[in-house]
């Protein structure tokens, strides 16, 4: 045992665990595609199949303990990014102890009246838990009132706010006192999210830069960039693998299947979008 884990070393593959009402899958999609451009091969869950090493091997709403095993289970896998829905966590649990980064990334009207989940505090309740079992750096959304509350149940060593308001009270405060946060702040040249550390203030990249944003004005997706790079960089990426990973990760249907995909080949725009609830119809139209 000593010969396969010197001292020191990884004995665990790390997980990056997330949730939220809207924007997991996406999300889980752009931190596994920056640590794939990073030389792991990660086992990913996610709505719609288990990937390992970019790969489907199983089909179907693969959110639950089942499949977070099935991907800690593979010899192949170094890292894992398991998208943690609401109904697993409420019918059997997670599958796994506890996670090195959590990621909670909003809470809002969905699937309620489902699991005994009748109100909007109930579901953000069962959506803490992955801040309760975080043990390295949980990354909350700072303008979501319910998960800005998460902070004082959480026992991570680091909180990451994630914003979108370079005003932001509070994320002021934690950022004076040398904690971190994912910031989007106006630049010269357009909006640019910056990551702020231990008092440091890194500029990351412009979000027009980044495919999935259809140059910046896809604010949801915007969010979910900023949650990825975060939750990488919690991971100890570095910078640029963290802006090669978004750099290279578009909304076509081929990487992102059912999220926001953009056709122009009929001699008219059309944008496909898997938005099930009120705030994923809210963003649509906000982009249209």
């Amino acid at each position: 045992m000593e010969m396969l884990f010197p001292a020191g070393t990884q004995s665990r593959v790390p997980i990056a665990a997330l949730t939220g009402t809207n924007g997991k899958t996406t999300c889980a999609r752009m931190l596994s595609h920056i640590l794939k451009m990073a030389g792991h091969v990660v086992g990913q869950t996610s709505t719609d199949a288990v990937y390992i090493d970019g790969n489907v091997t199983v089909k179907g709403d693969m959110t639950g303990p089942v499949s977070a095993r099935m991907v800690l289970r593979d010899p192949a896998v170094d890292i894992a990014v398991l998208e943690t829905a609401r109904g697993g966590i409420v019918r059997s649990g997670l599958g796994y102890m506890f996670c090195d980064v959590g990621a909670v990334l909003n809470v809002s009207s969905d699937h309620l009246g489902l699991g005994g989940v009748d109100t909007l505090d109930g579901l953000a309740k069962v959506k803490q838990v992955i801040a309760e079992i975080t043990r390295d750096t949980v990354v909350l959304n700072a303008d979501n009132e319910y998960t800005l509350k998460m902070a004082a149940h959480s026992p991570a060593k680091h909180i990451m706010y994630v914003t979108r308001n370079p005003n932001h009270s509070l994320v002021r405060e934690h950022i004076r006192l040398g904690k971190r946060a994912v910031v989007l702040e106006q630049g010269l040249n357009g909006e640019q999210i910056v990551i702020y550390d231990n008092g440091m203030q890194i500029p990351l990249m412009w979000t027009h830069l980044i495919p999935a944003t259809l140059e910046g004005k896809a604010l949801h997706n915007v969010e979910n960039a900023m949650f990825a790079a975060g939750m990488a960089y919690a991971l100890g990426k570095t910078l640029d693998q963290v802006r090669n990973g978004l750099r290279t990760f578009d909304n076509t249907f081929f990487q992102s299947p059912g999220r926001m995909n953009v056709y122009d080949a009929h001699g008219f725009r059309a944008i496909l979008d898997y938005g099930h609830n009120e705030a994923a119809v809210g963003a649509m139209v906000e982009l249209v």
